[in-house]
């Protein structure tokens, strides 16, 4: 059953979208308007994202990739046993109910658009909205590999050769050590499978050994 909320907020996308029917463009000036940066109240950033879109408005919402682990319900029988670590590439909002949006705040009409889209305000600072430049929102686009922002997770599991690291698992945990073969391979392919050869320092010698990349980490 639904409850009220529910069917008040289905009656008030109803009643916008007689107003604002798909493909409608939104309200814009002589120009391509402004970016600014709006906060998302409603039921998911998605349903913002969706509706802006439907009205023509152009919206950027940056994504980020990190290496998370498996959880071990979604291990197998196996797999739980041998104690693997499986890590695999999530994709996470960058800023979760936060979305960039260029509009033309001179024009009436989106403040209505914004209500119905579940966004109740824009982000600003001394009292004034905060103007992001296509300059900067180029530069965030820039940052991306295939569609999103490589994580800080994802970016300490690519070594170079001679690239200076610490084992953090095993049995020569906090030993020192140099990468001897760089690892260079798609990020989306890095598991806990993937192997890395280091020069480990054993009592003042080294000694190569190859490791779990998720046993190491740069210095």
């Amino acid at each position: 059953m639904r409850t009220i909320r529910e069917a008040v907020e289905e009656h008030a996308i109803e009643l916008a979208r007689q107003v604002w029917p798909e493909g409608k463009a939104a309200p814009q000036g002589n120009g391509e308007g402004e970016w600014h940066v709006v906060h998302c109240v409603g039921k998911t950033d998605q349903f913002a994202l969706d509706w802006l879109k439907e009205r023509k408005f152009e919206t950027y919402y940056p994504m980020l990739r990190e290496l998370k682990p498996v959880p071990k319900d979604q291990l197998s029988k196996k797999q739980r046993a041998s104690g693997v670590v499986l890590i695999r590439p999530r994709l996470v909002p960058c800023l979760p109910r936060y979305v960039f949006v260029r509009f033309d705040m001179g024009r009436n009409g989106w403040r209505e658009i914004f209500d119905f889209a579940g966004i109740d305000g824009l982000v600003c600072a001394g009292g004034l909205p905060v103007r992001i430049t296509e300059a900067e929102i180029a530069c965030m686009q820039n940052t991306e590999v295939d569609g999103a922002i490589p994580g800080p997770t994802m970016a300490r599991l690519v070594f170079a050769e001679g690239q200076r690291v610490r084992v953090k698992e095993g049995p020569f945990a906090e030993f020192p050590g140099i990468v001897e073969v760089g690892l260079d391979i798609p990020l989306q392919e890095l598991d806990s499978d993937t192997r890395i050869r280091v020069a480990v320092n054993i009592f003042g010698r080294p000694t190569p050994v190859d490791l779990a990349v998720t046993q190491v980490d740069k210095f």
